[in-house]
C-alpha cells in the first residue's frame, strides 16, 4: 500500500511540473497608428486557448508551452 500512494504521489508531482511549464503572455494591441484596439481575438494557435483584449487594448493569455503561436 506505501508503494502505490508514493508511486501516486509522485505521478501527481510529474503531472503539476509539466502542467506548469507554459507562460503567461501579456501585451497590448494597436493599430499602425497607435490606436487601442478592443474586442481582438488572440488564440493559441492549433488550440481553443484564447482571450480578448479588453477596452484599453490589454490582453493576458496562459500558454500550453514554450512554442506556442498567438494568432490576433
Amino acid at each position: 500500500m506505501k508503494r502505490i500512494l508514493i508511486g501516486i504521489t509522485f505521478l501527481l508531482m510529474t503531472v503539476l511540473t509539466f502542467a506548469q511549464q507554459g507562460r503567461t503572455i501579456t501585451g497590448r494591441v494597436t493599430d499602425p497608428a497607435g490606436e487601442l484596439l478592443p474586442g481582438v481575438s488572440i488564440v493559441e494557435k492549433g488550440t481553443t486557448n484564447g482571450t480578448i483584449t479588453d477596452i484599453d487594448g490589454n490582453y493576458s493569455v496562459a500558454l500550453s508551452g514554450d512554442e506556442a503561436t498567438l494568432v490576433y
